[in-house]
């Protein structure tokens, strides 16, 4: 989560302004970077003909199928600016 966060705008404004965690402000954007990640993912997902996408160590045992790390790509589409929160 802390490279997906790191790419978006909203923690970049977040860091930089110093946005305190008690303000309605940072309410506003940590909403408006999850919305962004969300997007991000599922755009990835859709690109790579996923249909299931989860957190590294969710999967205890892959049953035979591969499992791919769409982390990289999710990062790529955030830091374009791509998605739209």
């Amino acid at each position: 989560f802390d490279a997906l966060r790191d790419a978006t705008p909203e923690w970049k404004t977040i860091r930089a302004e110093g946005v305190r965690k008690d303000s309605a402000r940072y309410s506003l954007l940590w909403s408006q970077m999850n919305d962004r990640i969300r997007a991000a993912c599922q755009k990835a997902a859709e690109d790579s003909a996923r249909d299931c996408v989860v957190t590294v160590g969710d999967i205890k045992n892959s049953n035979g199928l591969t499992v791919a790390d769409l982390t990289a790509d999710v990062v790529r589409k955030l830091e374009s600016g791509a998605i739209a929160s």
